[in-house]
């Protein structure tokens, strides 16, 4: 909220909310609960009531129809009006306050009142001098805040006839011409009405008002129906949120509540002209590439260095974001230029970074620029009212939007990077039915007012809004709008008829497929029978639709044009023709630049029959492939490190599905599981060498043990050195510190500082990718996976002294000493310092578990880059006892030389079945060393060198 003085609100509340019935009071504040409610009110005293009315005739003239005068029975406050609920519903709808500033306003209480409250409320506000007034005795609040426009003062005056019966006799008032210029100026920059926004923009005179699937942008603000009151209620929310302090505002909506378009149509346009207050920069989407892509952060800021004059190359802003204060350098330039723009005296303004789409920060094929894109976001919004100025100077005032899906808020909330940070949630629930009505009507009122006519039947209106319903409403609407607008906008009308020929709401998808489809044999040309178009698509569909691993449910996946098979171009060029498909070039994560093409709304891949059907058919096998596309990026960014290839049963089951959908792989795919099969084969010969090999073994003992290697070590040795069958953990170093131990689940010990020296641990549990590979070399039986399937999964049902084992072979084929983690090591690593609220976030466990495991780094790590280090597995640690009330604090490996007894062994973290209170960094469990758990797997850890 706005920060009142305790003078201004004790003020406030003992006189504004109060006042005898009939008196003007607040009860008449901020508009009414007519059906229009008003955008613009005008404040005024009793003794100013004719130049009131002038200036509402002249808001009029000018094009602001949409204001509150109380004076005005068909604009003001209606007879018998509850006026507490008249301000209620004035909040949501009323944008700006013009204030007719006389002796006579200035001296009012209840005046006073309405601009206290207005401040209160983050209202845009217009001091407007209607008659000479000293400055100095006006409150200092609205003089040093806000610049007024004077209409008292000047030759140039424009003369209006007034009259209001029984109130205001026939009148003539005189205005400043000048001050009436700035006022329109000022109104005009607070876009508050989309009449006021250019219509065909400038640049692209030919463009729809209706933009199907695709998202709104700043170019369509004109066309921006429907949102009127959450679009004000967020800038009311923004500017109380540049008062106290917040910086992050995350929209929530369902898919299909048109996020994507409130940002960009809505919010962003508004923002971009009260330039004096925001600077916004160009939206990003993360993409697959956040940092580096054609909607990424350096081509946000490249664009924003050209509107300003200042050009940068692209190499340059790469070069300096790679600096530790490398954005803060470029933020403090650009908001310096903006402020000279603004002219001497101007106060700097708050820069808005905006990000559509964010739930693909979280997507695996985001890479580490997800990753980078939130941590500099957490460091600009965060660390900078916390620490000192950096060395370019103070850190410059800096707000984030973030638009998400509802269903993925949760990985924004746990994000590390964000901890402690205030997130301030806007709700952006589905169009209410009532507003569909300015979404289909709106544009048309528009393009005809522009030169272009273009009218709705009312039928047609009638039957829209009978058929809208359901979260998909909103993006269906938009597709069949456009398609009439297509097909049947040329003689400027739209009508009943047509929408019926189409095949209605739900149907009109099918119907454009159906179109698509007629006279195969034009350019692009696609084969005539209907079966073999079926099964090309089929081929397509794969690259782009994948499962979200959270919620189970479809998405859109970015596809490259080149990596798609040749034979679907033209059935994919003629879907993108129907904007179905959307297809353009942008830069990917390796920088460079590749044609790419994706679904255009997901709701598309919910109502186009065909590939719904497709989907619900191909579930097990599109999970199966998002795990081998993760495996096959971690082997590219490892520069094809043969460990991370496809091997034994992971490998067969790629052949297997290969061999079951031949057309369904991408060419980076195939090219990835080949590399497995040359490898199979590679290593089939080495065994074949290592047989003979054996033979100068066994004669070579003595030489051997010379060495200091026993048969088994040799064996293992020359294994490692013809067929790499490890695949190395990737580990992080922990720093030394100290830390206190928590007295839970019977803790003997409570708040003991210990001191940890720093030590390496796996980012991930060990895999059953890791450990299949281990058994298979060595012979043994392959653990359980309960059905849930094996890959990147941590391995489960494996017992403590299966543990060790494994750390002991890895150590043997690797020459590095790999080993269980110690109790406090594992516990130190785990907490890091957080409280349970921020931990729960990064946790598999039983709320979000759908009872089984997921896949290793699905959540996102903790500040060490740690992953699911709670919940998903219980892990074994090194802890012993012979009981499981009790816990030492001494080093288990000591505790073992001594003689101690280790009847059990500890488990650590929590697994997918636990409630809440079991995954935490304290929480523990014992268990025979012997036994073995669907629950339970393990990491490892390395000692470094001191």
């Amino acid at each position: 909220m706005v920060s009142l003085s305790n003078h201004e609100r004790t003020w406030l509340e003992s006189h504004a909310l109060r006042g005898p019935q009939g008196e003007r009071s607040l009860k008449i504040t901020f508009g009414t609960l007519h059906e229009a409610m008003s955008k613009i009110f005008i404040s005024h005293s009793s003794s100013d009531n004719a130049k009131a009315l002038a200036v509402a005739q002249w808001l009029e003239q000018n094009g602001w129809a949409d204001y509150f005068l109380d004076i005005t029975p068909s604009r003001g406050l209606s007879p018998g009006e509850r006026w507490q609920e008249a301000l209620k519903v004035a909040a949501d709808r009323c944008e700006a306050v013009v204030f007719l500033i006389s002796p006579a306003w200035r001296d009012s209480k209840w005046c006073l009142a309405e601009f206290l409250l207005a401040k209160q409320l983050g209202k845009t506000i217009f001091g407007v001098v209607v008659e000479p007034t000293p400055i100095e005795t006006l409150p200092r609040e609205m003089t040093a805040e806000w610049q007024l426009c004077d209409l008292a003062s000047g030759s140039e005056r424009q003369t209006f006839q007034v009259f209001r019966d029984q109130i205001v006799p026939q009148t003539q008032v005189s205005l400043a011409g000048a001050g009436l210029v700035k006022l329109k100026q000022g109104l005009q920059k607070a876009g508050l009405d989309p009449s006021f926004f250019p219509w065909p923009p400038p640049n692209d005179l030919e463009r729809l008002p209706y933009r199907g699937l695709k998202a709104l942008e700043a170019e369509d603000a004109a066309v921006f129906f429907g949102r009127e009151a959450p679009l004000i209620l967020a800038l009311d929310t923004l500017r109380r949120m540049v008062e106290s302090g917040e910086q992050l505002l995350v929209i929530l909506g369902a898919s299909g509540a048109g996020k994507s378009s409130f940002l960009r149509a809505g919010l962003w346009p508004r923002l971009k002209r009260d330039d004096r207050h925001f600077l916004p920069l160009p939206v990003v989407r993360p993409e697959r590439a956040a940092i580096s892509g054609q909607t990424g952060l350096l081509e946000s800021l490249e664009k924003t260095f050209r509107e300003y004059k200042t050009p940068k190359t692209r190499a340059d802003l790469r070069e300096t974001l790679a600096k530790p204060d490398g954005l803060v350098e470029l933020l403090v330039e650009v908001q310096t230029l903006a402020q000279k723009r603004l002219g001497p005296g101007a106060a700097p303004p708050t820069i808005v970074i905006g990000i559509d789409q964010a739930e693909e920060l979280f997507v695996k094929e985001g890479g580490d620029e997800a990753g980078q894109l939130l941590e500099s976001i957490g460091g600009l919004i965060g660390k900078a009212n916390r620490e000192p100025p950096s060395a370019v100077g103070p850190s410059p005032r800096v707000m984030v939007l973030s638009a998400i899906r509802s269903d993925s808020y949760e990985r924004l909330q746990a994000a590390p990077v964000l901890a402690g940070i205030r997130q301030t949630p806007f709700n952006l629930p589905p169009l209410a039915p009532a507003e569909y009505k300015m979404v289909i009507e709106g544009p048309a009122v528009r393009a005809t007012s522009a030169g272009r006519k273009l009218t709705i039947e009312p039928a047609l209106t009638a039957q829209l809004l009978q058929d809208a319903e359901g979260a998909d409403a909103l993006p269906l609407l938009a597709f069949i709008l456009e398609r009439l607008l297509i097909d049947y906008g040329a003689d400027g009308d739209l009508l009943l008829k047509e929408y019926e020929a189409l095949g209605g709401l739900q149907g009109s998808i099918e119907a454009a497929v159906k179109e698509i489809w007629k006279n195969p044999g034009r350019e692009p040309v696609i084969p005539l029978d209907e079966a073999t178009r079926r099964a090309l698509l089929h081929q397509a569909f794969p690259a782009l639709v994948m499962l979200d691993h959270e919620a189970d449910k479809p998405k859109r996946r970015v596809a490259t044009w080149d990596g798609l098979p040749q034979k679907t171009h033209p059935l994919l060029e003629r879907l993108v023709e129907a904007r179905l498909l959307l297809k353009d070039r942008r830069k990917l994560a390796d920088g460079q630049e590749a044609v790419v093409v994706e679904v255009t709304h997901e709701a598309l891949i919910r109502h186009w029959s065909q590939l719904k059907n497709w989907v619900d058919a191909n579930r097990e096998f599109l999970a199966w492939q998002q795990r081998l596309n993760a495996t096959r990026k971690r082997w590219e960014e490892s520069r094809q490190h043969p460990g991370l290839l496809l091997h034994g049963l992971l490998l067969r089951e790629a052949e297997n599905w290969l061999k079951k959908r031949p057309d369904s792989f991408s060419s980076d795919e195939r090219t990835f599981i080949t590399a497995g099969q040359n490898r199979k084969t590679k290593e089939r010969l080495a065994a074949a060498i290592l047989a003979g090999l054996m033979v100068l073994l066994i004669g070579g003992t003595n030489w051997l043990w010379q060495k200091g290697y026993n048969l088994d070590q040799a064996v293992l040795k020359i294994k490692s050195v013809f067929v790499n069958i490890s695949i190395e953990p990737e580990m992080r170093i922990v720093p030394s510190g100290t830390f206190l131990t928590r007295n839970k689940h019977l803790l003997e010990v409570s708040n003991t500082p210990v001191d940890i020296k720093q030590f390496g641990i796996a980012r991930y549990e060990v895999t059953f990718e890791e450990y299949d590979r281990y058994v298979i070399a060595e012979g043994k039986s392959l653990p359980g996976d309960q059905g849930w399937g094996r890959g990147r999964r941590p391995v489960i049902n494996v017992s403590y002294v299966d543990a060790e084992t494994y750390a002991r072979w890895l150590s043997i084929t690797t020459h590095k000493k790999y080993r269980l983690p110690t109790s406090l090591e594992w516990e130190y690593a785990a907490s890091n310092g957080k409280s349970d609220e921020i931990l729960i976030g990064l946790a598999v466990f039983a709320d979000n578990s759908h009872n089984r495991t997921s896949a290793v780094g699905q959540k996102i790590p903790n500040d060490f880059g740690l992953y699911d280090m709670l919940g998903n597995v219980w892990e074994w640690s090194q802890e012993c006892s012979n009981s499981t009330t009790h816990r030492s604090i001494v080093d288990p490996l000591e505790l073992t030389k001594e003689g101690g007894s280790c009847t059990f062994r500890m488990l650590h973290g929590g697994s997918w079945g636990e409630s809440s209170h079991d995954v935490k960094p304290y929480a523990y469990t014992w268990d025979n060393p012997a036994n073995r758990s669907s629950g339970v797997g393990f990491r490892l850890v390395q000692d470094l060198e001191p």
